[in-house]
């Protein structure tokens, strides 16, 4: 796993990302949407896994919706059903594009349910955040975190470390995605992983890790919900970053945001062309929409790390300093895809078997 700098994330909501889009305008900031004919691409495009509460995509479509005439419906999906639902529907596909953490559209890729398309802007895009071939490019990017709310704890002090989840103290208070479900479960683990000194070829750090963390009364839901971080429900939520900013900034819950002290990786989102969708000109535009500078831009209101661009002040402002950020690394998402599987059946056997 290797080490790659990015750049940072942005915040709006509402009546705000239709304002952001004309201050972008003003600025000269150009919001591509691609070369296909309206009439072609008119109507719905559905992305599979696009969630109201997720990375801002409620504006984005909206936005989109504003700018083209197109509707992209919501859908709840997570990046492990998106994959399932493609599969299941590969002779009859009823998805236009789908969105998942990057290790699963390489994974499509493979069982040819994605076809290649670079959308504009995926030139500026780093080569090892996208597939050569256009079958993904990655459109944003997290931290894993750790989602801490300080009134859920009662007083008990704000954990740092992977460590400091095992002590007695925080038993049944830890919340997690499953790894074989979802992305950033996977990522939690290739975090604790990492942290731990093991590699994509030595998952037994991790595996130890996660056996200690259940024996502390952890819980690993199919779908977490940053909500429920926010409410006190999850004491504490392993997430990516930027759930915890928008629970804290937006819904105005007493959380804090911690960068473990001791490694985490980024984990980054991609998104594909669905293979004989019903509306691949609609996708295209819907794509582009996403690398466009407003797509950019409208990702990085919710605390998203942008692939093109930088963080606003304003938001850069808010969030870790840039020190604690340094320590986060990428991750080879070939290497990573290709041993998900291997890993998702040693974690099942070990942990959730």
């Amino acid at each position: 796993m290797r080490v790659v700098s990015r750049a940072r994330t942005y915040g709006v909501r509402g009546v705000g990302a239709l304002a952001a889009l004309a201050v972008l305008s003003a600025a000269g900031c150009s919001s591509v949407v691609g070369g296909q004919s309206d009439q072609a691409a008119a109507g719905t495009v559905v992305q599979y896994n696009s969630p109201d509460e997720w990375a801002n995509f409620k504006d984005v479509r909206a936005a989109f919706a504003e700018e083209s005439g197109i509707t992209v419906p919501n859908d709840v999906k997570n990046s492990g059903q998106t994959l399932s639902a493609l599969a299941e529907q590969k002779s009859h596909p009823q998805a236009d594009v789908a969105y998942w953490g990057s290790t699963f559209g390489v994974e499509a890729d493979k069982q040819g349910l994605i076809e290649p398309y670079a959308p504009a802007g995926a030139e500026d895009v780093a080569a090892d955040l996208k597939a050569a071939d256009g079958s993904w490019t990655v459109a944003h990017y997290g931290v894993v975190a750790m989602l801490v709310n300080k009134k859920a704890l009662g007083g008990l002090p704000t954990p740092r470390t992977w460590d400091d989840l095992l002590k007695p103290e925080y038993k049944g208070k830890v919340f997690y995605a499953d790894p074989g479900k979802a992305a950033i479960g996977y990522y939690t683990a290739a975090a604790v992983n990492m942290a731990k000194g093991g590699s994509a070829s030595d998952w037994q750090p991790a595996l130890d890790y996660f056996t200690k963390l259940k024996a502390n009364g952890a819980q690993a839901p199919v779908n977490t919900t940053p909500a429920k971080a926010g409410s006190g429900e999850y004491p504490i939520l392993i997430d990516a970053d930027f759930n915890g900013y928008a629970q804290k900034y937006n819904q105005n819950a007493d959380l804090d945001v911690v960068i473990p002290s001791d490694g985490t990786v980024k984990v980054s989102y991609a998104v594909s062309l669905v293979k004989n969708g019903p509306n691949p000109e609609g996708a295209k535009k819907w794509m582009d929409f996403l690398l466009s500078d407003t797509g950019q831009q409208l990702f990085a209101e919710f605390y998203v790390h942008p692939v093109r661009g930088s963080m606003p002040e304003h938001i850069q402002s808010r969030i870790a300093p840039e020190a604690e950020y340094n320590a986060a690394r990428n991750v080879d998402i070939a290497e990573l895809a290709a041993v998900q599987g291997d890993f998702v059946k040693a974690y099942t056997a070990a942990i959730s078997g």
